[in-house]
């Protein structure tokens, strides 16, 4: 559903009232700063059976609904704009598989606590320019493998506890602050005694420079 404006949400929830299968739903506002009214949008019920969620627009909030989406699998949240964490209202998401954040979050920090996301494989966070710490407590995601942060300009240290995430198989950083990019060849140079990602098998740091995407293998 596209070009979507916040007075649009009643007659939505109406057309979406009528899918009792629904397994995929894609929203985009209008533009990017435009609002979407989500929050009465359904009962948890009525979205039982949905396994793909992608909210492309603002939100005052992340709605409540979303945390009983059980059979969720794959969550994208795009120019949401939050001024909260959105962790809080996802974490419990039991069959979460994959959750990309871009332009989500506009806080300096994320924490994912112990005990969460205990099925997800893919963590992308993107375009969270305001984001300075991301912390990963032991236990949390045990089953990621993918990890990519992208055009996260504030951030200038690898996310703490990154070392705790033992089956990971890919991390990427892209178009990072030179300050990142510098402090990470520098651990890696310490030697594997400090290198956070020496469980790693492919860390790729992909910058741009003259005018084409540059890719380093570390």
């Amino acid at each position: 559903m596209t070009k979507l404006r916040k007075e649009d949400g009643e007659e939505l929830r109406s057309s979406l009232s009528k899918l009792a299968n629904l397994r995929s739903l894609d929203i985009l506002s209008s533009e990017e700063e435009e609002y979407i009214d989500l929050e009465y949008l359904l009962s948890p019920s009525a979205l039982q059976f949905l396994r793909y969620l992608g909210l492309h627009g603002r939100l005052e909030r992340i709605p409540q609904w979303i945390g009983s989406l059980n059979a969720l699998t794959t969550l994208l949240l795009r120019w949401s704009r939050l001024q909260e964490d959105p962790l809080q209202y996802i974490r419990s998401l039991p069959n979460l598989q994959s959750l990309n954040l871009e332009c989500t979050y506009e806080g300096q920090e994320l924490n994912f606590k112990a005990g969460v996301f205990q099925r997800l494989h893919i963590l992308v966070l993107s375009r969270l320019r305001v984001l300075k710490w991301v912390r990963m407590e032991k236990g949390s995601m045990p089953f990621v493998h993918n990890v990519t942060v992208a055009g996260c300009k504030s951030m200038v240290e690898m996310p703490v506890g990154i070392e705790h995430l033992k089956n990971l198989k890919y991390v990427e950083f892209t178009d990072m602050a030179e300050e990142f990019v510098d402090g990470l060849i520098d651990e890696k140079r310490k030697g594997s005694d400090q290198w956070k990602l020496a469980h790693v098998p492919v860390v790729r740091i992909v910058n741009w420079v003259n005018g084409e995407w540059k890719v380093r293998l570390l």
